[in-house]
């Protein structure tokens, strides 16, 4: 969700400092998203690094946080299908083949 969250300041056309005023967020999440360092930041860049395939940054975000790379490979996965299972939900797109609510 912090990932989604990032984008909200361009979706909504807003400073982020205005977007975060009305969310219901932990100090360590509106920080991270306010572009303040915390764990939360770093595993909001490291989401950020494996989107744009810069193995560089991943592999030192990872040992940033002591992190093993199939944990957050898998992590990541499972992120990803949550946004797109959000997606569909909110959006009312087609689900996939073989898959019913």
């Amino acid at each position: 969700m912090l990932g989604l969250f990032s984008m909200l300041d361009a979706v909504m056309g807003i400073p982020m400092d205005e977007v975060l005023k009305d969310l219901p967020l932990t100090p360590a999440l509106a920080e991270a998203l306010s572009g303040e360092r915390n764990k939360a930041h770093e595993l909001l860049s490291l989401a950020q690094d494996l989107e744009r395939a810069d193995w560089k940054a991943v592999g030192s975000v990872l040992q940033g946080l002591q992190l093993p790379a199939n944990t957050a490979s898998r992590l990541h996965a499972d992120a990803l299908r949550f946004t797109g299972e959000l997606m569909r939900d909110v959006c009312v797109l087609p689900q996939p083949a073989g898959k019913m609510h």
